[in-house]
């Protein structure tokens, strides 16, 4: 996952010399993306919610306009 290339430069720069490194073995479970627990959160807004638009719009109080700006931000 692309996040996860990221999450490697985070990584190697908590590497650098003269700083205390806590090592990819900590770092890595707390900034690292796995595609199970992804998953595992849309099956759980499928089921309490029906959809994602539910979701966004009744559970979370977001307005058509800022779903497009967030879809805009992140997904194109």
């Amino acid at each position: 996952m692309l996040s996860n290339r990221a999450a490697a430069e985070i990584v190697e720069r908590n590497r650098a010399p003269g700083r205390e490194s806590w090592g990819s073995e900590i770092l890595a479970p707390l900034i690292g993306v796995r595609a199970e627990y992804i998953e595992s959160s849309f099956a759980a807004v499928r089921e309490d919610w029906g959809d994602f638009d539910r979701y966004l719009h009744v559970g979370l109080g977001i307005s058509e306009a800022e779903r497009e700006a967030l879809r805009r931000n992140l997904l194109e």
